[in-house]
């Protein structure tokens, strides 16, 4: 069962990566205090106590994140809460921040049978500096009169926080569902 909600799940992001490219505008995000934001509620049938869920948790941001710049902020088992910021990398592994990484925060709560979790403040830096993601975006839905970004450029950054943000999240709910076990 878990295999196929997976298998589905990148059908539909590769689905959409290919219809993006085709019609630039099919993007559309969620919203939240005029920010974009990802965020879901998974509940597990086999009802995994909060402890295991929020070490499963602990396990992917710490193995995916955890380096000098990025940190849990947060991290109460007995609240079942964790929260930190993290990079995802337009060169893979770089070890230094570039133009084109994506920054974030993200935000997990866990209890029994269930899992929350939340990214937010998305943003990146270009030759302009540091900008949000949800400004682009806010300029796709809303073009203003003289635009800051070209319609290509906005659209393809866009594109690419939305692919590199599913594919943490599909990396996140698969050590939520099956965890690696540490060695």
């Amino acid at each position: 069962m878990k295999l196929l909600f997976f298998s589905s799940l990148l059908v539909v992001i590769s689905i959409a990566d290919i219809y993006g490219k085709q019609n630039q505008k099919s993007l559309i995000f969620t919203l939240i205090n005029n920010k974009i934001v990802y965020s879901a509620s998974v509940t597990d049938n086999a009802a995994v106590p909060k402890d295991q869920f929020f070490e499963r948790a602990q396990n992917w941001y710490t193995k995916t994140y955890q380096t000098a710049d990025n940190r849990l902020t947060v991290n109460n088992l007995d609240e079942g809460l964790l929260s930190g910021t993290g990079i995802i990398h337009a060169k893979g592994r770089d070890e230094k921040a570039e133009d084109g990484d994506v920054f974030f925060t993200i935000d997990i709560h866990t209890d029994n049978g269930k899992y929350e979790y939340k990214v937010h403040d998305i943003y990146t830096f270009d030759k302009t500096g540091k900008f949000y993601y949800s400004d682009m975006y806010n300029e796709e839905q809303f073009p203003p009169n003289k635009p800051k970004w070209p319609n290509t450029y906005r659209a393809s950054m866009l594109s690419h926080m939305n692919n590199k943000i599913t594919m943490m999240l599909a990396d996140f709910q698969k050590e939520m569902a099956n965890p690696i076990l540490k060695k």
